[in-house]
């Protein structure tokens, strides 16, 4: 399943801890619920994945930004993204906010194939993502027989 999500990514913060709560700063928080919501009315009648999910391609399209002239902008569209965030950061996130919707936990996602970030003119986020069915056979890992 292909799934592109019209929206730019932001990345996972890491948890802020006081003496009275954790929490999350509220640019990722917004982005997670933003997403989660756009996700379930494009994913309403889906039912979860329930096996390991294998991300085959996730690509995320960085929005160029606004203070680059416009041959700069043409010349850097499509080219890879090498500044923050971290693509670990943006993986962690997205995965976030597909839990519960796409999948049932971000646990199941036992592989990641090819994961990378490039500068767009139009920011999103087009994930080639599948459930595995029961124990399929992983090239390359011992079966322990």
């Amino acid at each position: 399943m292909i799934i592109e999500i019209p929206m730019a990514q932001v990345a996972a913060s890491r948890p802020r801890v006081t003496r009275w709560k954790t929490f999350y700063l509220p640019k990722y928080e917004n982005f997670k619920q933003a997403l989660k919501l756009w996700l379930k009315i494009k994913y309403s009648k889906m039912t979860p994945m329930v096996g390991g999910v294998c991300i085959h391609k996730c690509v995320y399209k960085m929005p160029i930004p606004k203070s680059w002239s416009k041959k700069k902008a043409e010349r850097m569209n499509n080219t890879i993204h090498i500044v923050k965030p971290d693509k670990d950061n943006l993986d962690k996130a997205l995965k976030d906010a597909m839990s519960g919707i796409i999948y049932n936990d971000d646990c199941q996602v036992w592989r990641t194939v090819e994961s990378y970030k490039v500068w767009s003119k139009t920011p999103s986020i087009v994930v080639d993502i599948s459930e595995m069915d029961g124990f399929e056979d992983i090239k390359g890992v011992s079966s322990g027989k």
